[in-house]
């Protein structure tokens, strides 16, 4: 692989995870929102936080992933250039990253909801 087929990787991991991070902090706001008339309710309220944790993290572990073999794939397999692959890469899997993690509050409320007394 090129050196800069392998910069292009390292640098799109980096910035989705940063992207993941920073998504991840606000998908916690809008949970913690949410949720904000579930007093009293801590069972209900532990068992979301933990379901928002787990799938936020696991959609930023997956798409992250995912976004890395894209720019590999464009940049070795279909010859695209690695600049080009890394930053469609970036702006299409930040999307998604920050899709999926309103995906995660919604659902976490809904089992938040599905919990309450």
């Amino acid at each position: 692989m090129k050196t800069s087929v392998i910069a292009a990787l390292v640098i799109t991991a980096l910035l989705l995870v940063a992207v993941s991070v920073a998504s991840g902090m606000s998908g916690f706001m809008l949970w913690a929102i949410a949720l904000n008339g579930f007093m009293g309710q801590e069972t209900a309220v532990n068992v979301s936080l933990i379901t928002y944790i787990v799938t936020a993290v696991l959609t930023a572990v997956i798409l992250t992933i995912s976004a890395v073999v894209i720019v590999r794939y464009l940049s070795v397999i279909r010859s695209w250039n690695a600049f080009g692959s890394a930053s469609l890469s970036f702006i299409v899997f930040s999307i998604l990253i920050f899709a999926g993690h309103i995906v995660c509050v919604i659902f976490s409320a809904i089992v938040a909801s599905a919990l309450r007394n």
